[in-house]
């Protein structure tokens, strides 16, 4: 209490409280003398509202220190928006995405109507989502959950997605961006009789470049890797066999986002036909390779007979396969020829199972979201 200082401590108090009339600058409390109030104030501050819904933060200090706090706060919140992408609202964007981004555009650049194909489809077949949680929910978790479709008109083919709306964007985009990967049976036919396989069921592996490695010149590297199912007949073979295979499949090729094979212009050729192995692979170098073929072989729990493995490799490769093969008038058009063991990394995409007789192939595993049946699909 004032009444308890010494005489000077007084005086000197009560010529600040003449001067300065009101020193405190906080809420007044009834229970403290005037010196004792608090010199600040605490503002509830948010710099997007649409972002940050109901959520606040705090600011605390003089008016004048509160005033620059939170003009720096909305700068900086301003140029990490326009650098990082997250101001960006999600609806309007998506709105442009489901039409990939052919709208909207300057008029000397409009694409009529009629000729609109988003993703390569029917405008009636474009991309739709559903958003699982209200703005606010998503701002107090601190992320959103969507549930998705590639083809709106296919009701049951759908899945989940949660991210930030910047890690939203980036999945959605990797969604569509997928290439197609139903492929042509690679290696032994399943519709021909083959005396020394008799009908044994097959396996194919497939793996394809990534999207961002894809050089625009040329179509994408892929691969193909199949092997015979021994012991397996079209008439012996079941649905439990298959979601063995599927499991072990998914374990050894499908984690961490998919196995990469590495190819380049070693040839290790593989033959073990008792076990059903054929292989011609292509490969940076023969450590390569056998890798490869120690993964596939993995899968039947087999182990490896290096007598059986022979690698090529060619005297002068940068001449027989260049990089950068030579341009052909094709159509009345230069267009580079088909490239001859091409170095690329190609990612497992998906694994098949023929069977002799069956008109389609069981999916087994697939991470290209192009089966709705598969036995197992990955991200």
């Amino acid at each position: 209490m004032v009444e308890n200082l010494s005489n000077w401590q007084k005086q000197v108090i009560d010529k600040i409280e003449e001067e300065e009339k009101k020193l405190a600058l906080g809420p007044v409390n009834p229970d403290l003398e005037w010196h004792q109030q608090p010199d600040y104030k605490v503002f509830s501050y948010t710099p997007n509202r649409d972002l940050d819904q109901d959520i606040r933060y705090y600011l605390a200090g003089p008016d004048w220190s509160v005033l620059q706090q939170s003009s720096l706060l909305k700068a900086t919140h301003d140029m990490l928006a326009q650098r990082l992408g997250y101001g960006i609202d999600f609806e309007k964007w998506f709105e442009d995405f489901e039409y990939e981004f052919q709208r909207n555009l300057p008029s000397t650049k409009q694409i009529a109507g009629s000729k609109l194909k988003p993703w390569g489809r029917e405008v009636a077949n474009r991309p739709k989502k559903l958003n699982l949680l209200t703005k606010k929910q998503a701002a107090d978790l601190g992320y959103m959950k969507i549930r998705f479709w590639k083809d709106r008109s296919v009701e049951n083919d759908s899945e989940v997605l949660a991210g930030t709306y910047l890690e939203l964007r980036e999945q959605l985009l990797e969604r569509m961006r997928v290439v197609d990967a139903n492929v042509e049976v690679y290696g032994i036919p399943t519709t021909t009789y083959q005396q020394i396989f008799k009908f044994a069921p097959q396996v194919l592996l497939y793996f394809l470049e990534d999207p961002e490695d894809i050089d625009p010149a040329f179509n994408a590297v892929d691969g193909r890797v199949s092997f015979r199912v021994m012991g397996e007949t079209y008439k012996t073979i079941k649905p439990a066999k298959a979601q063995s295979l599927a499991e072990k499949i998914a374990t050894i090729f499908g984690a961490n986002n998919g196995l990469i094979w590495k190819k380049g212009k070693t040839v290790c050729r593989y033959y073990d036909s008792d076990n059903g192995y054929q292989f011609r692979i292509s490969c940076r170098d023969k450590n390569e390779g056998k890798a490869l073929i120690t993964n596939v072989l993995a899968l039947q729990n087999h182990n490896p007979h290096w007598s059986k493995l022979k690698t090529s490799n060619n005297e002068e490769p940068e001449q027989a396969y260049p990089i950068i093969p030579p341009k052909e008038n094709v159509y009345d058009t230069n267009h580079y020829l088909p490239r001859k063991f091409p170095i690329a990394d190609v990612r497992f995409q998906r694994a098949e199972l023929h069977i002799w007789s069956r008109r389609k192939p069981v999916i087994l595993v697939d991470r290209s979201y192009k089966s709705k049946d598969a036995l197992i699909r990955l991200p």
